[in-house]
């Protein structure tokens, strides 16, 4: 599939999985997306989009998979992306033009059970609220500009892939 991804695509209130992985889909990622409520997986990667990753995404309450990678995606991760409260599985933002910190509020996923934010521009410190990630078994910050890492006792047990090469 090739083209872009309408605005009207924020009209399917009942859409639940939207897959649209290792197309040729370009332009941007519609503000409009944050109004499909019932949007649980939601499968973008190996696209050509180019823009920023919409804040509207916190609207998506339901969101339990978020896989956006390798894309033409830059800027700063949206801090509303801490709203993604049953984010339970994945989280990739991998392998695009990510820059600036990471948001403190990414830690309120406490559910997460893998983030891969790797090959991108990020700076700074790794927020030390990370740690409240108490599902998380897999992280891959590597390709980065990060200069911590933070540590905690809660990850002893559950944290099983740490790749910050």
């Amino acid at each position: 599939i090739n083209g872009t991804i309408p605005t009207e695509i924020g009209l399917i209130k009942s859409l639940a999985a939207l897959f649209l992985s290792e197309n040729s889909i370009n332009g941007t990622l519609p503000t409009e997306i944050g109004k499909i409520e019932s949007l649980q997986f939601l499968f973008l990667d190996n696209n050509f989009l180019n823009s920023t990753i919409p804040t509207e995404v916190g609207l998506l309450s339901n969101l339990n998979h978020f896989r956006i990678f390798s894309n033409n995606i830059y800027g700063t991760i949206p801090t509303e992306i801490g709203l993604l409260q049953n984010l339970e599985q994945v989280l990739n933002l991998s392998s695009m033009f990510l820059t600036g910190m990471v948001p403190t509020e990414m830690g309120m996923l406490r559910k997460i059970n893998a983030l891969d934010l790797s090959s991108n521009s990020l700076t700074s410190a790794l927020p030390t609220n990370l740690v409240n990630m108490a599902s998380l078994e897999y992280l891959n910050v590597s390709n980065n500009n990060f200069v911590s890492f933070p540590l905690g006792k809660r990850w002893n047990n559950i944290l099983e892939t740490c790749d910050m090469s």
